[in-house]
């Protein structure tokens, strides 16, 4: 199962049932998309009759379906919160959102810090600095633009885990579980023999 940043994309438990939905629906399908001769199965040297097949599949399915949302559904808001913008305490005891805007405008200001470091520092004002000020200068730089760079890598890189969470929640982890399981639930309710109890 995926994981971000060491968490869970959708739970272990999620996982199983969703894979146990897809294995009742799977059969569903098949059973009644070929055709396949229900009422000659026997089960422990009985026959079974296709009505029973029918509404146990049915019942099994939507109970699978049923408990599979719950627990995707808890997974979800687990995903949100986890891409939910996040709190620090600045050194000034203040609380400020550390979010995408938050990273942008930092790299807006570290270059536009070294940009004006750079301006106001002439080749002749630089020649005269001692060597290890000038050293120490240089290292700014470096290590100003390397964490912008960083920064705007860190946020594309976002973006891509983002983007392939964001997929395997809805589309694996939801869109196509519901489409099996709706697709084996119509197939049964249309071309099975489903009737109710003789005694209720």
């Amino acid at each position: 199962m995926p994981k971000i940043s060491g968490r869970e994309v959708l739970s272990e438990t999620t996982e199983k049932t969703q894979t146990k939905l897809l294995v009742v629906a799977g059969v569903a399908i098949l059973a009644k998309a070929y055709q396949v001769p229900v009422q000659e199965l026997k089960v422990a040297g009985m026959e079974f009759p296709a009505a029973i097949f029918d509404v146990s599949m049915i019942a099994t399915l939507s109970w699978l379906y049923y408990s599979y949302v719950i627990k995707w559904v808890a997974d979800l808001i687990g995903f949100r919160t986890w891409y939910s913008e996040t709190t620090i305490w600045t050194t000034f005891g203040t609380r400020t959102k550390l979010d995408k805007h938050f990273i942008g405008e930092g790299v807006k200001a570290l270059k536009a810090f070294a940009e004006l470091e750079r301006a106001s520092l002439t080749a002749e004002n630089f020649n005269q600095l001692p060597q290890d000020k000038k050293d120490l200068y240089e290292s700014f730089h470096l290590n100003v633009e390397l964490y912008g760079t960083r920064l705007q890598h860190a946020g594309t890189k976002f973006k891509l885990i983002s983007s392939c969470g964001h997929f395997y929640v809805w589309v694996q982890g939801f869109i196509f579980p519901t489409i099996l399981a709706a697709t084996g639930l119509y197939l049964l309710v249309k071309y099975g023999t489903v009737t109710g109890p003789a005694r209720i």
